[in-house]
């Protein structure tokens, strides 16, 4: 190489001389004197990294201290040209690039930034063109140099959720009641601080909608505790006897007497299970009040009725939303109930069911009838049944003696007869109201009265009535039917005429009507003494 060098010199220097004043030549040698710089420079040896045509190796590793990843740690390959540096990110990764041409030694060193961690170095890293070297580092504590805590985070929690107490436990599970968590202790870097020096956590809760406005609280459980060579602290949460979210409150006291405290919400008691106690179903309040349920008095013809079931715990507080309840009746053939007889229940613990009628009718042998006292025997009595799961499997339920009102209006006093003295005012008398089955009639009624005759000059007769209920006498047993359904109808009327009236008859029309009922018209004789 010297000599074809020396030999290019020569051959320059003639040309020089033999042009020298050609002011042409002198361009062309000096081109020629930059080529010839370029070929001598490119017969050098370059740094492997970054010479032309070559090819990516890499090295990929993890920095940890007792197991834990330490982020924000400085890796840099000393042996490089320009030294590559590469910072670990939070799981504790880092990546170093490298492009070579030919086999290359990395010697990496790696060095906290903030001084915490003794420094490493990895040395004889042996790469050729297109490797990828794994490498694994452990620091050591630099023990004139410890961080401070500053932050507190949570490694585990056993449950997001737990019952209040009482309510909850479940045969071979006593954790339900309670919540175990472990927390960790880091400094500014999210680093995990270590055994020595440790630190002292102080526990409390903060508990919503009320604390200990109602029922018993959560607690925790210790109240104190100091971190161990990890930086973890356990603490367990129990519950009380009241749902809510729980705050767990965490301060950690420094050693220069300051302290710093972190809030953790993450954790909600619920109610317990179904108490049979504190299970209910009525009529919802779309049916106007009733207590029962009522159907149309004849074929052909649907209503929906709804009900409602209202479930709480031991304590009376309502079970979480989404609690699954079921509705079945009793014996078959009277409706069809929606949603296939499934609910769920609502913030409030209420869980609806529509009830659809359906044929066959309360008429038919061998439907809506119940040995229940309160019905006598009669038709067209059923039960609606609601059931949910409680602690440890049982089953709690409820049911409601449904009346399906069947058939036309019947009466009491239909062929009776008042009998009053001339010039007074009749005994008063009462017209009891019920369906075909003698039972007090589900629907709304409405009476007016009159004189079925024109009385002649000088007689005056006066009716007059009301409507009522007595949950005791009609009919008579019958005290789980309350409300207006028991229906009768009190009249009387009154002689104020100026003549003699003995031995006239006169008689009052009661007209009656009800919802989905053919209008029925009572005829009271009245005779006159």
């Amino acid at each position: 190489m010297k000599k074809h060098i020396m030999k290019s010199g020569l051959y320059f220097n003639r040309a020089f001389w033999t042009v020298k004043h050609n002011i042409k030549m002198q361009i062309v040698l000096f081109l020629c004197v930059i080529a010839g710089m370029i070929i001598l420079y490119s017969c050098q040896e370059a740094p492997t990294e970054v010479a032309s045509g070559s090819t990516a190796a890499t090295i990929v590793g993890t920095v940890t201290f007792n197991n834990q990843a330490l982020p924000g740690i400085k890796v840099v390959d000393m042996n490089s040209a320009n030294p590559v540096a590469s910072y670990t990110d939070a799981s504790g990764s880092f990546l170093i690039s490298l492009q070579l041409s030919a086999q290359y030694t990395a010697r990496l060193v790696v060095t906290d930034p903030l001084a915490t961690y003794n420094p490493d170095t990895s040395g004889s890293i042996l790469l050729n063109p297109g490797d990828v070297k794994s490498i694994a580092i452990t620091l050591t504590k630099n023990s004139s140099a410890i961080r401070t805590a500053n932050q507190v985070t949570v490694v585990s929690m056993s449950a997001n959720h737990i019952f209040s107490k009482g309510v909850g436990v479940l045969e071979g599970n006593a954790q339900l009641e309670n919540c175990k968590y472990v927390l960790q202790v880091k400094d500014s870097s999210g680093v995990a601080i270590a055994g020595s020096p440790s630190y002292k956590a102080t526990f409390s809760l903060k508990f919503y909608p009320a604390d200990g406005a109602y029922g018993t609280p959560p607690s925790a459980n210790p109240d104190s505790e100091s971190t161990d060579e990890n930086g973890q602290l356990p603490v367990t949460v129990a519950s009380g006897t009241c749902p809510g979210t729980v705050q767990l409150i965490v301060q950690i006291a420094l050693a220069n007497g300051a302290s710093f405290t972190t809030y953790i919400t993450r954790l909600d008691i619920y109610s317990g299970f179904a108490d049979q106690s504190h299970f209910n179903v009525a009529t919802a309040s779309s049916e106007g009040g009733y207590p029962n349920g009522f159907v149309v008095p004849y074929w052909g013809v649907y209503q929906t009725h709804n009900y409602i079931a209202t479930v709480a715990d031991t304590f009376g507080y309502a079970v979480p939303s989404g609690h699954a309840v079921g509705f079945i009746s009793t014996p078959g053939g009277d409706g069809i109930i929606g949603n296939n007889g499934i609910s769920v229940t609502d913030a409030n613990g209420s869980a609806g069911v529509a009830w659809i009628s359906w044929p066959p009718t309360p008429s038919q042998d061998g439907y809506f009838t119940t040995s229940d006292p309160a019905t006598s025997g009669r038709r067209g009595y059923t039960w609606l049944q609601a059931q949910t799961m409680g602690k440890n499997g049982k089953y709690i339920r409820d049911s409601l003696l449904v009346l399906w009102n069947e058939g036309f209006i019947h009466d009491s006093l239909a062929s009776n007869s008042i009998t009053m003295t001339s010039h007074t005012h009749s005994p008063v008398n009462t017209l009891f109201l019920w369906d075909s089955n003698l039972n007090p009639i589900n629907a709304t009624v409405n009476a007016t009265v009159d004189l079925g005759t024109n009385p002649p000059l000088g007689e005056s007769f006066a009716v007059e009535g009301d409507f009522g209920s007595d949950p005791i006498t009609i009919p008579e047993g019958d005290y789980r039917l309350l409300g207006r359904g028991n229906t009768f109808f009190v009249f009387g009327i009154v002689d104020q005429s100026s003549i003699a009236t003995t031995g006239m008859a006169v008689t009052i029309k009661i007209h009656i009507n009800s919802q989905n009922y053919a209008p029925v018209t009572i005829n009271v004789p009245v005779i006159v003494n």
